[in-house]
């Protein structure tokens, strides 16, 4: 395929595996307001959803490895190739 030839981009970072949204994975002041009035809207206690919500004694999920975006993943090299590809093209139309 012609994406395996292109050039891959530097600036792709797999970020699989990793902990993400806003705050951390942290309950925001917006977010505990939020479920508030989803328990008082549906009924249930928002305390109970809360402590659902920040309940920490489960498994916690394995983490992938956070190294590096080296292309030998598949789905990493297209992704590095395709941003190649739009990185190339941007340029040079700025460039005009």
């Amino acid at each position: 395929m012609r994406w395996r030839k292109a050039r891959r981009s530097d600036n792709v970072v797999d970020a699989r595996g990793r902990s993400g949204g806003i705050g951390g994975g942290r309950l925001t002041l917006a977010g505990v307001a939020i479920v508030v009035v989803i328990g008082l809207l549906s009924g249930q206690d928002p305390m109970q959803i809360l402590g659902q919500l920040t309940d920490q004694s489960g498994p916690t999920p394995t983490q992938q490895s956070s190294a590096p975006a080296n292309g030998d993943d598949p789905q990493v090299a297209f992704v590095q190739s395709i941003l190649g590809d739009t990185e190339d093209t941007w340029r040079s139309l700025f460039q005009q």
